[in-house]
């Protein structure tokens, strides 16, 4: 069996595995930040997309990065690394019977991609790499649910195999990208400064008002600033910042551990180095091999855990370690390096909030919002960093193509209908399988199954 054995782990973590492993690299500015065009709040990989499409629409701009922390500390510096090929699952639900979020799955996929490639030759402190998105099943209805899946792809001409996996289970593979996530952060960083944009770091936003003369921002402190306008990349920490409302998004967290390195026998029980791995489950298991150790997560919660944000709870680590035990059963022990805990936002669709902000007397507003990227931000924020800039420069989008994804990211609602058609057609078949598997056998045992679908996103 698997069990976590290093000491101190549950101490409260001040870094993820990426930031005790990556340098700091970006220099940013010192003294007071100035009045300027665009300030945009949030020195994550949301902000920085969107300063670098600031800068390379308008290149004459005065564009200002503020940072509470220092860059690269919230989720952006905490994630698995995956920059999934299926960056809206919501719409893989109703791609069927929509034509339009049909073209906006095929469109999003190759803005990703596109992004991936640029990141290849302008990021690389990121160590992006091709890699394989596997999907695996934990159970008969899983199974079934990736049958349903590898037909919906099949439709919208998306590539993909689907056959056994380790352990004999049903999976579903995809090209995919895999990155040092605080690496990206801090080379988009790296990329926006020789554009010309001011990151400060350690400078908090305490509010952002909306008047009639661009966006008033006070600092912590008392120190205060101007802008035509302010983008809002803050978040799980958007609660933190007074406006007039806040993100239309729950925080929510999650958990993850990176072993000490493994041997070669340890990563061949493991699997392909080169596959980041989702287990189709209620805890929304993921896992991925870097630099010979093993990067575990999984287990999501509402809200936000006391003892600090990189803090581990203890129950949650014990389950973290018994989910560990049922995906290696040949293993018996793990070396625990580093845990730590994250917070990101997720809207009821998984899509972000990218919009602008009613202003004073119903005009359109000088704040910008560009938060809710939950379980696949990192595809999400890099492919709207474009759209976002030219909505904070009251510009239309170079790419007419992005004026209608943003607009249908904005139109999309939980669809509710198309769930629970996936929902029948999942349950029928399963209920067929189990009729055939008694007619043969006489059997009253039912399959175990995993229930969590939505974990694929």
């Amino acid at each position: 069996m698997a069990s976590i054995t290093s000491h101190g782990v549950l101490e409260a973590p001040k870094a993820s595995y990426w930031q005790t492993t990556t340098a700091r690299t970006v220099a940013t500015e010192r003294g007071a930040p100035q009045d300027c065009d665009v300030v945009i709040v949030g020195g994550g990989l949301a902000g920085l997309s969107t300063a670098i499409g600031v800068m390379e629409l308008s290149p004459f701009a005065r564009v200002t990065v503020l940072e509470a922390a220092y860059i690269g500390y919230g989720a952006s510096g905490r994630a698995g690394g995956l920059i999934s090929p299926l960056a809206a699952p919501v719409w893989l639900v109703s791609a069927e019977r929509n034509d339009d979020h049909a073209w906006a799955l095929g469109y999003l996929r190759s803005l990703v991609n596109d992004t991936a490639e640029w990141i290849k030759t302008a990021i690389p402190e990121s160590d992006i790499k091709s890699e394989t998105l596997t999907l695996e099943a934990t159970g008969a209805l899983t199974a079934i649910g990736l049958e349903t899946l590898s037909g919906i792809l099949g439709a919208e001409r998306i590539a993909h195999r689907k056959g056994p996996e380790r352990l004999g289970r049903e999976g579903l593979s995809l090209a995919c990208h895999t990155v040092n996530p605080f690496g990206l952060v801090q080379g988009l960083a790296r990329h926006a400064r020789a554009l010309g944009v001011m990151i400060y770091e350690g400078v908090e936003v305490s509010r952002i008002e909306d008047t009639e003369r661009g966006a008033y921002l006070t600092l912590a402190g008392g120190h205060t600033l101007l802008a035509d306008t302010a983008v809002v990349c803050t978040n799980a920490y958007t609660d933190g910042v007074a406006m007039t409302r806040g993100a239309k998004a729950k925080v929510v967290s999650n958990y993850m551990v990176a072993t000490k390195p493994l041997s070669a026998e340890t990563q061949a029980i493991i699997g392909k180095s080169g596959r980041f791995t989702v287990e189709l489950n209620g805890a929304y298991v993921f896992y991925r091999i870097h630099d010979g150790r093993l990067l575990f997560g999984g287990i999501e919660r509402l809200g936000r855990p006391g003892g600090g944000g990189y803090h581990v709870p203890a129950d949650v680590l014990a389950k973290l370690n018994g989910l560990m035990q049922r995906s290696f059963p040949g293993i018996e022990t793990f070396e625990i390096d580093t845990a730590w805990g994250g917070q990101f936002h997720m809207t009821a669709t998984d899509l972000p909030e990218i919009c602008r902000m009613q202003g004073p007397r119903g005009k359109s507003g000088a704040i910008v919002m560009n938060t809710g990227y939950g379980g696949t931000g990192i595809a999400l924020t890099l492919a709207m960093g474009a759209r976002v800039a030219a909505l904070a420069l009251r510009q239309p989008a170079v790419e007419p193509d992005d004026e209608r994804l943003a607009a249908i990211m904005a139109q999309t609602r939980l669809p509710v209908a198309a769930l629970a058609r996936q929902a029948g057609r999942i349950g029928w078949a399963y209920l067929r399988g189990l009729t055939g598997t008694r007619a043969k056998t006489g059997s009253r045992e039912m399959p175990q199954g995993g229930h969590n679908l939505a974990a694929m996103g």
